[in-house]
This record gives structure tokens, sequence and C-alpha cells, in this order.
């Protein structure tokens, strides 16, 4: 899968990157209609993009791709993450066990790999957000996968409201990553805090990225509400 979804993205940069160029000098062309004095202002004026499409185009075509991974657990969105990276970064979660919740959790291109908290402030750059100088068990030795205590939010943690709302940012040199896309894991919470945490994350991110949703069903129980919270957020 992996492979594949790196030369659709090829694909997709190769066109954007095209799409920019028409989109300026088709406004560098208006302008210079505009000052010809061959028209009135009221004919420029009727060529002219609007700021609110102006805004609409700046937003499709400037800010990155991003698989942004949801599901009832965390079992199936590591799954799902998995498959999408053909390599095993995130730990692997029992299915039938009831774990502690988890962090949100970011992958962007880093040419070493890397690991770090930060409070995610949902730009769109990679670079986004505040690192926190926080200890964590990848930092101990070299790892392949993130330790489990590092996505893991114990009570200490969450009671914490700084490095409870910490997003997990994990830099790979992986080929998919490389494109500029990212791939954005959404918070696992308890079930009576489930909608309203993954709403509130769903809606401070989904608009500084062009969003690609997959959502893993890993259980025979998606509730009506969990369906209209993620119809509703995108």
């Amino acid at each position: 899968m992996a492979e594949g979804l790196v030369v659709e993205f090829q694909k997709f940069n190769k066109n954007a990157r095209h799409l920019k160029r028409l989109q300026r000098e088709t406004l560098q062309s208006i302008e210079d209609v505009g000052l010809s004095g061959n028209l009135s202002e009221e004919q420029v004026a009727e060529i002219r993009f609007t700021e609110v499409e102006l805004s609409e185009l700046r937003h499709v075509l400037g800010v990155p791709p991003c698989i942004v991974v949801g599901g009832q657990d965390a079992y199936g969105k590591v799954l799902v993450v998995t498959r999408l990276l053909a390599e095993q970064v995130l730990p692997i979660v029992p299915r039938l066990t009831p774990g502690r919740a988890w962090r949100p959790v970011r992958l962007k291109h880093s040419h070493a790999r890397t690991v770090c908290l930060a409070l995610p402030d949902h730009g769109p750059h990679a670079e986004a957000g505040y690192e926190l100088v926080h200890s964590l068990h990848a930092h101990a030795r070299p790892w392949g996968t993130v330790p489990r205590a590092d996505v893991e939010l114990d009570q200490r943690a969450m009671q914490d409201p700084v490095v409870g709302s910490a997003m997990l940012e994990v830099g790979l040199p992986h080929p998919l990553l490389k494109e500029g896309v990212q791939v954005v894991m959404t918070p696992t919470v308890p079930h009576n805090r489930a909608l309203n945490t993954s709403t509130e994350f769903l809606r401070a991110l989904l608009p500084e990225v062009l969003p690609i949703i997959v959502y893993a069903i890993s259980r025979d129980d998606l509730s009506d509400a969990r369906t209209k919270m993620w119809t509703c957020a995108t």
C-alpha cells in the first residue's frame, strides 16, 4: 500500500505545482488587463477573484495533504497506520484488552527517526507546534517502534493540562512522508469523553490541512453518535 500511495502523492504534488503556477499567471494576467486601460473598472471587477475565492484557492493549494486516521480504538488505528507505512512504527495493541488513553500522534518527514512531545498548533507546516522539553522512553535508546509508554496517557499525565494535551510528533525518513504528506492519528480516550475530545481535535486540525479521512472499524458496535460526529466534523 505504501508504495502505491507514494506514486499517487507524487502525481498530486506535480499537479498541485502546475495549478499554483496557473493561479499566479491568471492573477497576473487579470492585473495586466486592468492596467492596460482596455476595460472599464466594472469589467475588470467582474473577472477578478473575490477575497473568498482567493482564500479558498490558497487553502487548497497551500496546505499539506494529511491522512487523518480515526477509529473506535487504538488497536484499529494502529493497524491502519502500519498498513499505510508498511512498517510497525506504533506499538502493537492487544485487540480485546482495554488500554489507557492515547495521545494524538503526528507522523512527518525527517532525515532521522525522532520523537518528541509538542503542543499542537495545527498549522500548515510540519514544524508547527511548540516542542516540550520532556523525557521520553524513546530517548533512552535507538528505537524501531515507538515505546508504548510514550503514546499512552497515565492518570498523572491526564491531570497535567500541558503534558496531557501534547501531541506525539514522530519524524521518519519514509518515502510517503517525504512527499509532504502528514499522517495524524486522533486521540484515543475513555468512552465517556471520546466524542467531545475527537470533535474538538478534528475541528482544530481539519481547516489547516487537506484531509484524507480513514476510519478504522475494529468492532461491531459503531454508534450513530460517533458516525454523526465524524460526518459533522468533516
